[in-house]
């Protein structure tokens, strides 16, 4: 598969490092631009990784680009390679740059449960190692990537989200600053824009418009 990180990898000697550094870095950024103490979490980790640090600028160029080639290539990879011992240490590792900033966001919530379909780590000791890490249990989020997820929230016609539905749909708690809320909209309406589906199954590109809609009706619900 051609991808940048493939491209990066085959130039390389640390592979599997820096496919952990790469998929740390793509949840930690899930939410958006990585902050202060995302930042802080991932610089002490990546010391850890002999790969991961030098080409640190580079993952985060090939993240912001949305490249989910490259996000495959690393996957497949550590499905591969990374030792049982080893899985439990990377989804240690995802749930501290998950929650750096001490906040789940409802795509790293996603990821994260990805990363454990993938590495065979049971949900259940997913949300043991979550708990020992955040003193709380693992959430539960909605799928807003789900066709099935907006019909069974489908309203009536004409009828309007609540502001609390709002939120949810947005990935916000209830008191989230006009700031945030129009951060998270940008984020979520580039990636549900129709114009990146259009090359993909059409049951693909129907569930992105959906969303994309959906994203559209709530911030405009909180932007009032």
């Amino acid at each position: 598969m051609n991808s940048k990180l493939a491209d990066l990898l085959a130039r390389s000697e640390h592979q599997v490092d820096i496919c952990v550094a790469f998929a740390l870095l793509w949840i930690a950024a899930a939410d958006g631009a990585l902050d202060q103490d995302t930042r802080a979490y991932m610089g002490r980790h990546f010391e850890a990784l002999s790969g991961g640090l030098e080409y640190s600028d580079q993952l985060l160029a090939i993240i912001a680009a949305n490249d989910l080639s490259s996000f495959l290539v690393a996957c497949r990879i550590l499905q591969r390679e990374l030792r049982e011992e080893e899985k439990y240490f990377f989804m240690d590792l995802a749930i501290g740059a998950a929650t750096a900033n001490h906040h789940l966001a409802t795509s790293a919530n996603h990821i994260l449960r990805l990363y454990s379909d993938l590495l065979e780590v049971s949900l259940e000791q997913v949300g043991v190692l979550y708990r020992e890490k955040t003193g709380s249990d693992l959430p539960e989020p909605g799928d807003p990537g789900s066709v099935l997820w907006w019909e069974i929230r489908e309203h009536v016609p004409g009828q309007r989200f609540s502001r609390a539905e709002a939120y949810a749909v947005l990935g916000l708690e209830k008191e989230a600053s006009l700031a945030e809320i129009k951060k998270a909209y940008r984020r979520l309406a580039q990636n549900y824009h129709p114009d990146r589906y259009v090359s993909v199954e059409a049951e693909a590109r129907e569930a992105a418009e959906h969303n994309f809609l959906r994203v559209q009706q709530a911030y405009e619900v909180l932007s009032e």
